[in-house]
């Protein structure tokens, strides 16, 4: 899992939204901390500890409207995972996600409004740290996101405001382990909310907020008499953003 972590889990993000200029660009990084939580369905291994985060993205308006971008962003756990749960090994989990999309601004100030639309590639790994076995769960599909900044003071190049992230995507997913076995095959659900205080001066803006991302990975088909029980995962914490327009 540590490969996860270091390439696929490498996001955090309150990228909530990116105030872009008209036919401008934008670039941010992202960190963050707090609490990666997995629930195994059927079973003890339940359980919650210390994560961190991490985001890297940007975004170009090729009109007033309509542009495109791209966010990484992912998570890790401490090595602790399930140390408490009687009779299961420490673990430690990872959660990245590559987003594509293009971007659709509404209103009056579209660039306040952005629509994000595109295709996700999501990996969640569980590693046990004495044998260092992996389950890996490997995703891709649609994704659909809204991120409203909402304004509320702006003032000679210093500009105060609210915003918020709601996504939602589903994909298909492929289930493997390390050592190899099998593979199994099941579908998976996922939804992100975030808000955030920002200050931007000038090119220039600084975010800290609160954001949760959860991902529900279905129970498998069966392959070789075995199936994957349904997993439910959640990163949740504090994020702090720095970005830059162009």
């Amino acid at each position: 899992m540590r490969k996860i972590r270091l390439t696929l889990s490498i996001p955090l993000l309150l990228a909530c939204s990116c105030v872009t200029e008209n036919h401008g660009a934008n670039a941010y990084v992202a960190f963050g901390g707090g609490s990666m939580k997995h629930e195994t369905k059927g079973t003890d291994l339940d359980d919650k500890t210390d994560a961190g985060y991490f985001a890297l993205g940007g975004e170009v308006m090729f009109t007033e409207r309509v542009g495109g971008g791209m966010r990484l962003e992912g998570a890790a756990s401490d090595d602790d995972m399930f140390a408490d749960v009687p009779g299961a090994d420490a673990s430690e989990v990872g959660d990245g996600e590559l987003f594509f999309h293009g971007t659709v601004g509404f209103g009056e100030q579209p660039q306040e409004m952005p629509l994000r639309f595109g295709l996700f590639f999501r990996g969640y790994s569980l590693e046990e740290n004495v044998t260092s076995d992996q389950v890996n769960w490997s995703s891709f599909g649609p994704r659909l996101e809204f991120a409203p900044d909402i304004e509320l003071i702006e003032n000679d190049g210093f500009r105060w405001s609210l915003p918020c992230r709601l996504g939602v995507g589903i994909g298909v997913t492929t289930v493997s382990t390390d050592p190899e076995t099998e593979d199994w095959d099941t579908t998976m659900t996922q939804y992100d909310v975030g808000i955030a205080t920002r200050f931007a001066f000038s090119k220039v803006w600084f975010d800290v907020g609160y954001l949760n991302r959860h991902a529900n990975y279905s129970e498998s088909d069966e392959t070789a008499g075995l199936t994957i029980l349904e997993v439910d995962t959640t990163f949740s914490g504090l994020v702090v953003t720095f970005g830059v327009k162009f």
